[in-house]
């Protein structure tokens, strides 16, 4: 029950951002310039929304990875924490297995983070 109560949390800060954005007076000053709400949601909202979205993100994956690992010791599941504390004694495999969990979410902070970047204008020197 604590995961859906904090994934709803989560899932509420997005929403609050999108939100947020959405009732700032640059928006009503795009709409009264006549410009349509998909190109206001995209080039103004989205962009500036997904700024909070992925600042969150790291805080986001830790709150996971301890979730699943209380999860899988609480209903006694044999999930990933339970091979790499079964593989304690190769190193080679815990490392992989680690590898294999952290990359990803590294990969997609960085291109996260990039994406920010180019969407705001920070990479060209605009902002």
């Amino acid at each position: 029950m604590n995961l859906n109560r904090n994934e709803t949390r989560e899932s509420v800060k997005t929403n609050l951002a999108f939100t947020e954005e959405k009732d700032k007076p640059y928006v009503e000053y795009a709409l009264a310039k006549g410009l349509s709400k998909a190109a206001i949601l995209w080039r103004h909202i989205f962009r500036n929304a997904l700024i909070t979205v992925f600042s969150n993100l790291q805080y986001l994956f830790w709150f996971m990875l301890s979730n699943l690992l209380v999860a899988e010791y609480l209903f006694n599941m044999h999930g990933f924490f339970w091979f790499l504390y079964g593989q304690l004694q190769a190193p080679e495999v815990v490392a992989i297995g680690l590898a294999m969990l952290f990359l990803p979410f590294y990969i997609v902070d960085v291109a996260g983070k990039r994406v920010i970047a180019y969407l705001t204008g920070i990479e060209r020197g605009v902002a």
